[in-house]
């Protein structure tokens, strides 16, 4: 009987271990059986997943339309019980606020604020409100789009918190020249910067599989176009193209910006 229960139990953690994995990893087949196993260990024992685990099936769950309303609830009751966190407090609130950004985006099937318990909800809101610290290194393409779109900007506001997202906000007057002027007329408020101003997302080399975006970066981009009036795409490929030549990734940017801003 005990052989039979650690084999059960070591069944259902490979199910929800491998579901994360095929999420991180960017694949877009999730089989039936495995979100079966998902779904019977979440409504059966939660103890045996990590914090850590629980949290990136959360957002692996939806994603994939893994779950049901009743089992993110009692993921995010597990995960608020567990509060205060401590060293892997940075991963697990960014899986948080992922999911929580994606409910309010609409990005999650049949699940709306309105469908979760008070309790939900106020930790979620809870978990909103909470400053996530930048832990990656920006990449060079990144920081290339971040000298080139200073450069032509007449106002630019970076790595505002957007969600779990660092995003940068940009616009420009007439043939890209600056006017400092302007720059104290404008407060770096989110909602007035995603209403009036061109949001830029730079979609990494690291961030395709296959030629595809990863499930991360396709709900960034989800989450961008849904909050944002005037988003802007930069993908990789495009960059790499331009070859070594600012003043082309110049005229790149500055077309791409002029034409969501006439929008």
């Amino acid at each position: 009987m005990f052989r039979r229960c650690f084999s059960v139990q070591t069944k259902s953690r490979h199910d929800v271990l491998e579901i994360v994995d095929i999420f991180r990893t960017g694949k877009s087949h999730f089989p039936d059986s495995l979100k079966d196993g998902v779904r019977a260990e979440v409504d059966t024992n939660l103890n045996i997943i990590s914090r850590s685990k629980l949290s990136e099936l959360l957002v692996a769950g939806a994603y994939a339309d893994v779950l049901n309303q009743n089992q993110y609830e009692k993921i995010l009751s597990h995960l608020s019980r567990t509060e205060p966190m401590k060293a892997e407090t940075p991963f697990i609130l960014e899986q948080i606020k992922t999911f929580e950004i994606m409910l309010r985006c609409g990005l999650i099937p049949s699940s709306t604020y309105s469908d979760f318990s008070n309790y939900s909800t106020k930790f979620l809101l809870r978990m909103r409100s909470k400053i996530l610290e930048s832990q990656s290194s920006q990449s060079a393409m990144f920081n290339e789009v971040n000298e080139l779109s200073n450069a032509i900007a007449q106002e630019y506001f970076e790595n505002i918190s957007v969600g779990p997202y660092r995003l940068n906000f940009i616009q420009i007057g007439e043939a890209g020249i600056s006017d400092p002027s302007s720059k104290s007329l404008v407060t770096p408020e989110t909602k007035l910067l995603l209403k009036k101003y061109v949001c830029l997302n730079v979609i990494e080399r690291n961030e395709f599989v296959d030629a595809d975006l990863k499930p991360q970066a396709r709900i960034r981009m989800a989450v961008v176009n849904a909050l944002a009036k005037k988003p802007v795409h930069v993908p990789y490929k495009d960059w790499e193209q331009l070859g070594d030549h600012p003043e082309k990734k110049k005229l790149y940017l500055t077309q791409l910006v002029s034409e969501r801003q006439l929008d």
